[in-house]
């Protein structure tokens, strides 16, 4: 007796693999480190709520980390305004005049800056925000002031006009900020905890965007995918089972021709088949 083969095998179905699924969806790979914009959101928002002064009066461990963490970026970024500005027109500055000026500038902000760390150590206390940002304001103005009028009449030079009133105005501003009481630490934590804040919100916002979204061909492609693997198991039971059945049948048969009288299949055996 001729055994009969399956039309159809384990190995004719087309189960869609990972690969597949990726190319047929819309699945974008530039999109697969969206949970940074969650981490960096995370960070900036912890950083924004305990920045924010409304712990000063508290017993929390926080409570001055506001002032203490502004005094340390207020005073690194007064080192990078010395080094990354203020040594570049020393060495670069020509007239004698406007380069001590700026050496005493320089000096002055280094000494701005220790104190800003040492007021973060709690062992010195210096003025707020508002007027070392007059003072730079007002010195940088005043600089630009004395080039221009070594250039018109020393060097009968024509100093730019843009620049001149951009300086008066320097000096303007930064007498205003000495002078008025507006400018405090408060309120630049204030500022600085709420933008962190805002940046916190835009980073999560991005992180939604950003984030993939399995999309219906994708979703039908995997219950496809577990559909088809499913019949596959099936199918592969019911070939074991035929192929079972047919070893009985064959020897039967073979019994047959020999003259013996053929076995039933008892009911135990059925049992075992199934």
């Amino acid at each position: 007796m001729k055994q009969t083969k399956s039309s159809t095998s384990a190995q004719e179905i087309n189960v869609p693999n990972a690969d597949t699924i990726r190319k047929k969806s819309h699945l974008p790979r530039n999109k697969k480190f969206f949970w940074i914009f969650f981490v960096l959101s995370a960070i900036f928002l912890g950083l924004g709520v305990m920045l924010l002064p409304v712990w000063e009066n508290t017993s929390l461990p926080w409570n001055d980390f506001g002032a203490r963490f502004f005094s340390l970026i207020f005073s690194i970024i007064i080192i990078f305004y010395i080094v990354g500005y203020l040594f570049k027109q020393i060495f670069k500055e020509q007239k004698t005049a406007i380069k001590i000026l700026t050496v005493f500038e320089a000096g002055f902000f280094f000494a701005v800056a220790i104190g800003s760390i040492m007021q973060y150590f709690d062992s010195a206390s210096i003025g707020g925000p508002g007027t070392i940002v007059g003072i730079a304001f007002w010195s940088r103005g005043f600089v630009y002031i004395v080039k221009a009028y070594l250039c018109k009449h020393e060097e009968n030079d024509e100093y730019p006009l843009w620049m001149l009133i951009f300086s008066v105005g320097l000096v303007s501003l930064g007498s205003i900020m000495i002078a008025n009481t507006l400018f405090t630490t408060s309120l630049v934590i204030w500022v600085v905890a709420i933008t962190l804040l805002v940046v916190a919100l835009i980073f999560l916002v991005f992180g939604f965007v950003s984030k993939p979204k399995v999309d219906k061909a994708l979703k039908a492609l995997k219950k496809e995918q577990k559909k088809i693997k499913k019949q596959e198991k099936e199918l592969l039971k019911s070939q074991k089972r035929a192929q079972k059945l047919e070893g009985k049948v064959e020897a039967n048969s073979a019994e047959a021709v020999d003259g013996s009288e053929p076995k039933a299949l008892l009911p135990a055996e059925e049992k075992t088949d199934k």
